[in-house]
């Protein structure tokens, strides 16, 4: 993150605290919910072309990671989905002023945003990390491999910081080829002009998919820093804050029992779980009810999406051009962190 982007970020937050003190008065009585339910469909606010996560396909059809959670969110309500892409310098003041109803996005969850953004973050759907996109000449496979390498670095940036340090703490070498913007870096490790490149994981892999010779470049698994992205939603409803983060936990929660696209409807029938029995809206309560819904939110949203591991397996994972590894995103009885309260 570039030192200009963060001072850009303070200013945000004025507008933001501005829009969001407008707003409240009229979120308060209205609710999103009931906006959405009018209007027949969720407005999601997605990444405006980030492979895997949201690009639009040859025939303008929305595609990827974050399309199918917000497919998900629609279906729970029971509306259609318009996707919105956004820039990062306007995500947040188009949450706040109603242009969108969710973000579903690249978001890293910081106490800032938390707190000076007019945002809550209603659960995380990806834990990234920062890495390293590494040509596969320099022989690398971890960080250690990457003594006495070249990189490709923005002046000013977080990453060059955390490099320097990594680098340092390490007792490692590494020779920084620095450039004024992002752009800039990128563009001369594209060109060959160093051994390396670090970023955020999930960019690195949209940058490699990019690149003519992809395969002649890897993500190193191992990566340093905390990148939490996170489902955001205005400040000051929390009916609607609820059913975006058990829409999302349901998909966890299908996960973990087996629950898939294909067979929902028939285990809302024959499954012996209670847990599953009440996800799918077969097994009493009024859990669906207590969220402004029905009771069968969560089977229309798996119906309509997958669990979690069928969206990220068809978008991000090995076998998809980003290639990504579930890694921290596993389920936690799978050794990852992803984890779900339980639904009853």
């Amino acid at each position: 993150m570039k030192v200009s982007k963060n001072l850009s970020e303070k200013v945000l937050s004025m507008f933001v605290m501005l829009f969001v003190a407008i707003i409240s008065i009229s979120v308060a009585s209205a609710g999103t919910l009931e906006d959405v339910k009018k209007r027949g469909k969720l407005i999601c606010g997605v990444n405006p072309q980030v492979s895997g996560f949201s690009v639009p396909d040859e025939n303008g059809v929305w595609q990827g990671f974050s399309i199918d959670l917000c497919q998900a969110i629609s279906a729970a309500i029971g509306v259609e989905t318009e996707y919105k892409p956004l820039a990062s310098t306007e995500r947040f003041i188009a949450l706040a002023t109603g242009v969108a109803d969710v973000l579903v996005m690249t978001n890293t969850w910081t106490m800032t945003r938390d707190t000076k953004l007019g945002v809550m973050f209603a659960a995380t759907h990806y834990y990234d990390i920062q890495s390293f996109l590494v040509r596969k000449s320099v022989g690398a496979s971890k960080i250690a491999d990457l003594n006495g390498a070249s990189a490709c670095v923005t002046s000013g940036s977080t990453a060059e910081t955390n490099l320097a340090n990594l680098f340092k703490e390490r007792s490692l070498k590494y020779k920084p080829i620095t450039y004024k913007t992002s752009s800039e870096a990128r563009l001369a490790y594209s060109s060959g002009r160093c051994d390396f490149i670090m970023g955020d994981q999930t960019n690195l892999a949209n940058m490699r998919v990019q690149l003519k010779d992809s395969d002649a470049h890897t993500v190193l698994k191992e990566g340093i820093g905390r990148e939490p992205l996170s489902l955001a939603v205005r400040q000051g409803d929390d009916k609607w804050f609820n059913i975006i983060r058990w829409t999302y936990y349901s998909l966890l929660i299908a996960e973990l029992h087996g629950v898939t696209q294909s067979n929902a409807s028939t285990m809302a029938q024959s499954s012996k779980s209670t847990e599953v029995k009440k996800l799918l809206g077969s097994g009493g309560g009024n859990l669906g009810e207590d969220l402004g819904l029905d009771t069968q939110f969560a089977l229309r949203a798996i119906k309509k999406a997958g669990n979690y591991s069928e969206i990220f397996e068809r978008h991000l994972g090995p076998n998809t051009p980003i290639g990504l590894s579930r890694a921290l995103n596993r389920l936690w009885v799978k050794g990852g962190i992803q984890y779900a309260p339980p639904f009853k």
